[in-house]
């Protein structure tokens, strides 16, 4: 009998697939937009109501608060069930200072979707997201969110987010995938801070193909980020993103050309 037996053909091909997935949690979810070059685009899963992602943070580690251990045991017989959840697009750059969160024992963080609205992120700031659906992460940092929504992710403007006050972490749902991490809670950040400025934007003046390319060149500009909290690598990843050249040509793209933000013309783009 030549080649391998059939338990030695499914041994193997059950290697290539866990290897597969190794490879691309953590990876930052800004989407496909056709722009970055890539060594592997990954399939992700088709239910047309389902949101998946990746939470990602510091060491691996989100801090929660207590709760009892009934509460506890009910979280974990909830928690979602996951054989590989691929990430949205493998980026280019990856900052290498945060992993995917592990919560084993629980508790697990919440993550919620949510509506945007241009009038609530007109000034700037999002205060009154309309809650659509929420659910905890798995003890990997996995979620699950399955909501009709889902079925429109180019509606303006979906979000899940994560944790609140300096550990908030955010991602606009630009496909069906949406990781959170820092990458992700930049491009936030980098438009937010757009509404602020001159000439006047809204929040729905920015499309999903926009808002992957925005993301695509935060995820670069972010490399260098370094923080042991998640509100000390958020804030030195905008610090840096704001005023990179390729991120502001990114925004200045997405918004029909140039705008005040104080710094003055921008540079050249070195890899455009």
């Amino acid at each position: 009998m030549t080649g391998v037996t059939r338990t030695q053909g499914n041994w193997l091909v059950g290697a290539g697939v866990g290897l597969l997935g190794l490879a691309l949690v953590g990876m930052a979810g800004c989407g496909d937009n056709h722009g970055a070059s890539v060594d592997l685009v990954p399939t992700p899963r088709t239910l047309e109501d389902a949101i998946i992602g990746v939470v990602s943070e510091p060491h691996g580690v989100f801090a929660a608060g207590k709760k009892d251990s009934l509460f506890a045991s009910l979280e974990k017989r909830l928690w979602p069930s996951f054989l590989l959840v691929p990430s949205a697009f493998a980026l280019r750059n990856q900052n290498g200072n945060v992993e995917p969160i592990s919560c084993e024992p629980p508790p697990c963080p919440l993550v919620t979707l949510s509506r945007v609205t241009e009038t609530d992120a007109g000034d700037g700031e999002i205060d009154e997201a309309l809650l659509i659906a929420q659910t905890f992460t798995n003890d990997v940092g996995q979620y699950e969110i399955v909501n009709a929504a889902a079925e429109n992710v180019d509606t303006c403007r979906l979000m899940v987010s994560v944790g609140g006050g300096p550990q908030r972490t955010r991602s606009f749902v630009l496909e069906r995938t949406a990781d959170i991490n820092v990458t992700t809670e930049t491009t936030v950040r980098i438009v937010l801070e757009r509404l602020k400025l001159s000439p006047p934007v809204q929040l729905c003046d920015f499309d999903t193909e926009s808002l992957k390319n925005i993301c695509n060149e935060v995820s670069i500009a972010v490399v260098p980020a370094v923080g042991d909290t998640i509100a000390a690598i958020n804030a030195d990843a905008f610090s840096l993103a704001v005023q990179d050249p390729c991120v502001r040509r990114a925004v200045a793209d997405a918004t029909g050309g140039p705008f005040d933000d104080g710094r003055g013309p921008i540079g050249p783009c070195p890899h455009r």
